[in-house]
């Protein structure tokens, strides 16, 4: 480039940050230079609310459009605060708010005096005066002291019993309140209940204090005089409920059975309930026939012995009553011949056994 006055350079239509500048430095023999990034780092304000060059600021540029210069006693009540003033009471009316406190009116003038003796809040009792208020303070007690200064700062641990510890101070024991719970009922000293009881278990209760015995049975004394299970049952041992003497005394006095006879001479006859384990004698010359009734009209229990004998010349015949089975051999029913003998036997309700001397 050929030399030109510094006036006579073309001038820069646009900066770029790295466009040089020279510096003429007098105290040197060579030309410096300093590009324009460099410059704007030594002065880094560009603008002043988005302005350059001779800035001349008015209020809206630095957000405060809404400030004014009006003097503190000329500023207005924003709009809310005048309504809420608006609603206000301008002054106590009488028959609004409060008028009157003990009788005194508020409206009139002078001092408002309150009796000593007035209810507070649902509380009613007399305003001490200031000399007697102060005795009351003066009599209470500065700090907690005695058994209860170990008590006041923190709980207790939950649910247990209290002792007075080795200084006097209250504190809590290692038994629980549950525990301490199982002395109510303790009518003396727990100590002396104790030294009165059996140390052990001893004499016949010592074969049954560790394991459960045979179930049901009777009880008895063995051997060595301990208490042990017998072979009879508790339903065996139920049998003599209801003796009201000696058994065997009440055996010995018994006969052994004997059978009974029941001698009828006519032609026919049907047994009857007292026929049971009888002997019923047929005596007539002529043929004669003797009836076995059903159940329902006799009712023998099963099992039941009835021996029939033919006495008479007559021919005995054992017959069935309505709706009875007879079982014989040979389905024989008639006595062989006089002085012969049959038993019946009922081995169902209404079936029996005829066995004997049958023709």
């Amino acid at each position: 480039m050929a030399d030109k006055k510094i006036y006579e350079l073309d001038a820069i239509v646009s900066v770029d940050d790295a466009d040089v500048l020279p510096i003429f430095d007098t105290s040197v023999t060579t030309t410096k230079k300093i590009n324009v990034s460099q410059v704007k780092a030594l002065a880094p304000v560009q603008s002043v609310a988005s302005k350059t060059g001779a800035v001349s600021l008015v209020k809206g540029d630095v957000g405060l459009g809404n400030v004014d210069n009006t003097a503190d006693v000329d500023k207005p009540v924003s709009t809310a605060t005048q309504s809420a003033l608006n609603a206000k009471q301008d002054t106590l009316v009488s028959g609004t708010n409060i008028k009157t406190v003990n009788d005194n009116s508020l409206l009139g003038s002078g001092n408002i005096e309150i009796s000593s003796s007035v209810a507070w809040g649902g509380i009613t009792g007399t305003l001490s005066s200031q000399t007697d208020l102060q005795s009351e303070l003066d009599g209470k007690e500065d700090t907690i002291t005695g058994a209860a200064t170990t008590i006041t700062g923190t709980d207790l641990t939950a649910s247990r019993a209290l002792t007075s510890s080795a200084t006097g101070k209250v504190e809590v024991s290692a038994v629980t309140s549950t525990e301490l719970g199982y002395l109510d009922g303790v009518t003396s000293a727990i100590q002396t209940q104790i030294d009165g009881k059996q140390a052990t278990i001893t004499g016949a209760a010592t074969t049954i204090d560790d394991a459960d015995l045979t179930a049901s049975r009777a009880l008895v004394s063995d051997g060595s005089g301990k208490v042990a299970v017998s072979d009879v049952t508790s339903t065996e041992l139920g049998y003599l409920d209801g003796v009201t003497s000696a058994i065997q005394t009440q055996v010995d006095a018994k006969t052994p059975k004997l059978i009974s006879l029941n001698a009828q001479t006519g032609t026919t006859y049907t047994l009857v309930l007292g026929d049971a384990d009888k002997l019923v004698e047929m005596n007539n010359a002529a043929a004669n026939t003797l009836t076995v009734p059903p159940n329902s009209s006799v009712a023998f229990s099963t099992g039941t012995q009835i021996i029939v004998v033919q006495k008479g010349a007559g021919t005995t015949t054992i017959a069935a009553g309505s709706g009875v089975t007879l079982l014989s051999k040979d389905s024989a029913l008639g006595i062989g011949g006089q002085y012969g003998a049959a038993t019946c036997i009922k081995i169902a309700t209404d079936t029996w056994y005829v066995i004997g001397d049958l023709a």
